[in-house]
């Protein structure tokens, strides 16, 4: 299966590499899935022991709307997210967060996605919509956003 990795940025709370307070993930495209990997530690949580619901919907809402920027080759923005929490995601585990595109609707795409154990357990599901930025923005967010792994091309311009 052909696989993509993808940019990156300085300052962003999921994947800015200079955010000291920030995730710092990578993610990939994998077949025609956004994906990341999260190792959740005991500075994630909201409850004692339990992965914060809000880190829950930002690793989702990044790992979803990559899925159709890197399909379609435009950036976009969340303008809508529905989770569904169906267990606890506790510290110490580390999830695979997983983010496809389900509609194309000219100027809004839609998304699903979930968070899974490496037993295959379903910790959330989530869907999406995203706003899609026209083609000049999507270069200007990659002009001046955008960092790339070493050897990757472009993916909007």
């Amino acid at each position: 299966m052909e696989t993509h990795d993808l940019p990156y940025t300085e300052d962003c709370f999921v994947c800015g590499v200079g955010n000291e307070h920030g995730l710092k993930l990578k993610f990939r495209i994998v077949g025609d899935e956004a994906q990341t990997s999260f190792a959740v530690g005991p500075h994630h949580v909201g409850y004692k022991g339990v992965l914060h619901g809000g880190i829950t919907c930002a690793l989702l809402d990044e790992t979803m709307g990559w899925a159709p920027a890197f399909e379609k080759k435009q950036m976009c923005m969340l303008a809508d997210l529905q989770v569904r929490f169906l267990e606890p995601v506790p510290v110490g585990t580390t999830v695979t967060v997983i983010g496809r595109t389900t509609a194309d609707r000219r100027r809004v795409w839609e998304t699903e996605g979930r968070i899974e154990g490496p037993d295959g357990k379903v910790y959330a599901r989530a869907t999406g919509k995203y706003v899609v930025l026209n083609p000049d923005k999507s270069r200007a967010v990659e002009e001046d956003i955008l960092i790339y792994p070493e050897g990757s091309e472009k993916i909007f311009s």
